[in-house]
């Protein structure tokens, strides 16, 4: 006689899938230079916009970086959040990270921050804290801006337009950039994503 012996495997039990509570768009802008993102809620509203163009900085007066006169970087050109308060501005800053990256600004990126649609909460606190750094005359205005992070002191005028950046790699005579583009030439199944 023989008997047959079956072993039955135990294995977890399958979690429903989780949908994402946000989604990011992208798509080309008017002037074809441009991308547009938006971020959708899971209802279809629409919680936020950011317009990015790559551009080489010139940069003679040091207004941004302070280590080069010119090079590549992503320029935020709009960055709009319909709700504060909620990680909107900061996921679709993470959003311009990851492309400034694929548009070959090596991490750079660059804002001209106003706060003439809104005194009460001026932009620059804001890209303050997702690691943006003022440029090199902006120094009274950055220590109102620690000022009020830090302490909550309250910014007693307004702050007008600030040049911030972010500056990962400076890359002076855009070799990188250009071996990047040549590399994307040559093996396109490679860098589809780019």
């Amino acid at each position: 006689m023989s008997f047959k012996i079956f072993v039955m495997l135990k294995f977890p039990p399958l979690n429903p899938h989780r949908f994402t509570e946000r989604v990011v768009v992208k798509k080309k802008g008017k002037d074809p230079r441009d991308t547009v993102f938006r971020m959708y809620d899971k209802k279809g509203n629409c919680l936020g916009k950011m317009e990015i163009r790559p551009e080489s900085v010139e940069n003679r007066l040091h207004f941004y970086s302070p280590n080069s006169e010119k090079y590549n970087s992503l320029r935020i050109r709009k960055l709009i959040s319909h709700k504060k308060r909620q990680g909107v501005g900061t996921s679709l800053i993470n959003v311009a990270k990851v492309e400034s990256f694929k548009k070959f600004c090596n991490g750079n990126i660059h804002v001209i921050a106003s706060d003439v649609y809104d005194e009460k909460r001026p932009p620059q606190v804001f890209y303050k804290k997702v690691g943006f750094k003022f440029g090199k005359y902006e120094k009274e205005t950055e220590k109102m801006v620690d000022d009020y992070i830090k302490d909550n002191k309250p910014i007693s005028r307004t702050l007008g337009e600030s040049f911030m950046y972010i500056e990962k790699n400076v890359d002076n005579f855009g070799k990188f950039a250009k071996c990047l583009q040549e590399a994307k030439k040559m093996f396109p199944d490679i860098f589809h994503w780019v």
